[in-house]
């Protein structure tokens, strides 16, 4: 598949067939349910999260701001 192809399944301007979706995730050695349950936008941002936590000069500032965010309950994070 093009660069392109794959980039118009992931943003969802086009379909993909069982036969495509099963080359694809042996290509990627994954689960076909792994590439139908992931956000890849999400995933970027998380990496980017991660990336900013393991700067040194970061991490108190990014510990601060996600212990004042509510979690699912109304409770502080950390």
């Amino acid at each position: 598949m093009s660069v392109s192809s794959i980039s118009q399944l992931e943003t969802g301007k086009q379909g993909f067939s069982d036969d495509t979706l099963l080359a694809l995730a042996d290509a990627l050695s994954c689960e076909p349910g792994d590439l139908l349950s992931r956000d890849p936008a999400l995933e970027a941002q998380v990496a980017a999260l991660l990336k900013l936590i393991e700067k040194k000069d970061a991490q108190a500032s990014v510990m601060a701001f996600l212990n004042a965010l509510p979690d699912k309950t109304g409770t502080d994070v950390g």
